[in-house]
C-alpha cells in the first residue's frame, strides 16, 4: 500500500510552478501567491505570501508522509511531519478520508487539522485549529 501525496493535489501543482492563492472570506478572494518548492509521492512544500483582511503574512507549508498502515477500521493512516511556518510537528499523523488527505498535528501548542484535496485545476486546503481558513491554490 502506497500513499502518493500528488493524488491529493491538482495535477498542475508541480515543483517550480508558481501558484495563486484564494481565501474564502464569505466569497473567494485573491489572497496571495507562492511557489511550489517540492512535490514527490511523500513530500510537498510551498512558500509564498498570503494577505487576508489587510494583514500580509508569509506562507510556508511542508508535509512529509511516513509509511502507511491500515487502522482497525481499514482507514489508511501513518506518521508525518507537518510544518506550518516556523513550527513543525514531527509527531503528526495523516489519514485518508475519502478524497481528502487529512493531517492532524500540533502547532504552537495547539491542535491543528489540515485537509487537502484536488478540485479540478485547484487544490483545496482546509485548516482547522485556533485559526480556520479555506484556501484554494491554482497553478499558473
Amino acid at each position: 500500500m502506497m500513499i502518493d501525496i500528488r493524488n491529493f493535489l491538482a495535477k498542475d501543482l508541480l515543483a517550480g510552478r508558481e501558484f495563486s492563492i484564494e481565501a474564502k472570506v464569505m466569497l473567494w478572494l485573491n489572497a496571495g501567491s507562492g511557489t511550489v518548492l517540492a512535490v514527490s509521492p511523500t513530500h510537498f512544500a510551498i512558500e509564498g505570501k498570503i494577505q487576508v483582511v489587510g494583514v500580509e503574512r508569509p506562507l510556508s507549508v511542508q508535509l512529509s508522509l511516513g509509511e502507511p498502515a491500515l487502522d482497525e477500521k481499514g482507514v489508511v493512516t501513518g506518521p508525518c511531519t507537518l510544518r506550518l511556518g516556523p513550527e513543525a510537528d514531527g509527531q503528526a499523523v495523516y489519514r485518508v478520508e475519502g478524497e481528502e488527505l487529512v493531517l492532524l498535528g500540533e502547532v504552537d501548542g495547539k491542535a491543528v487539522r489540515v485537509a487537502l484535496k484536488p478540485d479540478g485545476k485547484r487544490t483545496l486546503i482546509n485548516l482547522d485549529g485556533e485559526r480556520k481558513a479555506q484556501l484554494r491554490l491554482t497553478a499558473g
